[in-house]
């Protein structure tokens, strides 16, 4: 991977409050323009600069705008969290819409429920969950968008709609554990006040390269994303599910990680896997939620 050479490359740059009044998608877009080439997402599969997330996003957008203009609207989201579900999200902020997520791995009922409760307007999906997204609209009719399909006759520039930070940026539902699951509504400047607060509590720069093990279709998936990229960091999505524990170690190590991020849970597990002579020579700092520590 290729190092910044300029002279703010592990300069610290506080995240200030009067930054919480734009949108999601503008704070991306300064990023995106100021990092073009430095990577943005690196995953299994390969690596996407900033400029090609920002304009894999921009044709995502642009074509969610072709199918439902430009009003108010939510979208969800089944894809895996990958280059995908991140341009994705970053499209729905960018086209003016509310993203919901579902999980490829979530039963169907709660799908269902998920998309009908929220009255989502599009589906997203790719080849690999095209028949999942099919059968679940055959019970509730949205429209549907691969990215598999053929967007590269859309356009690549930046929207340019107006900032709102008012405006709502996604909807997670909760477990439902207490009762039916309820949506939970974030707006851009609630999301840009935890970026701002995330980042100047760890002090991210664009030098570091962010491990998380959470899905992005989860909260604590979302905002690490979001957090990483709006600060010109890396995001090294690692599939648990997929890849296993065996080979985490590896991949921190090929990805020059600096941040790793799980629930205790799979760290303690992943730790047991370690001989105990491993050395880890970026890692700086290593998070955990979502459940207690100890």
């Amino acid at each position: 991977m290729s190092q910044r050479t300029d002279c703010e490359a592990a300069t610290f740059v506080p995240f200030q409050h009067r930054e919480t009044e734009q949108s999601v998608a503008s704070r991306f877009e300064q990023q995106a323009s100021r990092y073009a080439e430095w990577p943005a997402i690196q995953t299994c599969h390969g690596l996407y600069t900033y400029r090609q997330l920002n304009d894999a996003a921009n044709r995502i957008a642009h074509t969610i705008l072709e199918e439902q203009g430009a009003a108010e609207d939510r979208v969800a989201l089944l894809l895996d969290s990958d280059v995908g579900m991140a341009a994705s999200i970053l499209a729905v902020l960018k086209a003016g819409k509310t993203f919901v997520p579902l999980g490829p791995a979530l039963p169907r009922a709660r799908s269902l429920y998920i998309l009908e409760d929220s009255q989502a307007g599009l589906l997203i999906t790719d080849s690999r969950h095209l028949a999942q997204a099919q059968q679940l609209l055959t019970q509730v009719p949205t429209l549907l968008l691969c990215l598999d399909d053929n967007l590269e006759g859309a356009a690549a520039d930046n929207p340019g709609l107006p900032d709102d930070p008012d405006a709502l940026a996604w909807i997670y539902y909760t477990s439902g554990s207490t009762g039916r699951p309820k949506g939970v509504v974030q707006n851009q400047r609630h999301v840009l006040h935890y970026v701002m607060n995330h980042t100047n509590a760890l002090r991210l720069t664009a030098q570091d390269r962010w491990a998380p093990l959470s899905s992005f279709s989860a909260n604590a998936g979302a905002y690490g994303l979001v957090s990483a990229l709006l600060n010109g960091s890396s995001v090294c999505p690692y599939n648990i599910q997929q890849a296993g524990l065996a080979s985490l170690a590896d991949w921190l190590l090929q990805t020059q990680a600096t941040i790793y991020c799980s629930v205790p849970t799979v760290f303690r597990h992943f730790a047991a896997t370690l001989a105990g002579q491993e050395l880890f020579p970026h890692l700086r700092a290593v998070l955990m939620g979502g459940e207690p520590v100890y």
